[in-house]
């Protein structure tokens, strides 16, 4: 949606559906250092605050850590144990996609 002057995303829409549902999300991209995206909800369907920060972390010559830090607050009640499988299911497909996107460049 929109560019910082460097090329990177400032703000994305994403489009999502997870177990059925369908929402569409605004969220503000930051980058609070070189190995750190930090990206932040400003408008969305399904919760009032996201926030979420992805740090790279080197672990040595040929291992690399990626953390995630993931804070939500949904706009309606959520049984926990479908906010853990939600959670959950966002992780596994970031992780995936991320796998993905390293195949494709080391091709």
């Amino acid at each position: 949606m929109a560019r910082y002057d460097d090329g990177r995303p400032s703000q994305l829409r994403l489009d999502v559906e997870i177990q059925g549902q369908s929402g569409v999300f605004i969220n503000a991209v930051y980058y609070p250092a070189d190995n750190q995206i930090y990206t932040v909800l400003q408008q969305g369907d399904h919760f009032t605050k996201q926030e979420q920060r992805f740090s790279v972390v080197p672990l040595g010559p040929d291992n690399t850590l990626l953390q995630v830090d993931l804070e939500v607050e949904v706009k309606l009640p959520v049984p926990a144990m479908m906010v853990k499988k939600l959670i959950g299911d966002t992780l596994d497909h970031l992780a995936n996609a991320l796998v993905g996107r390293l195949q494709q460049l080391s091709a």
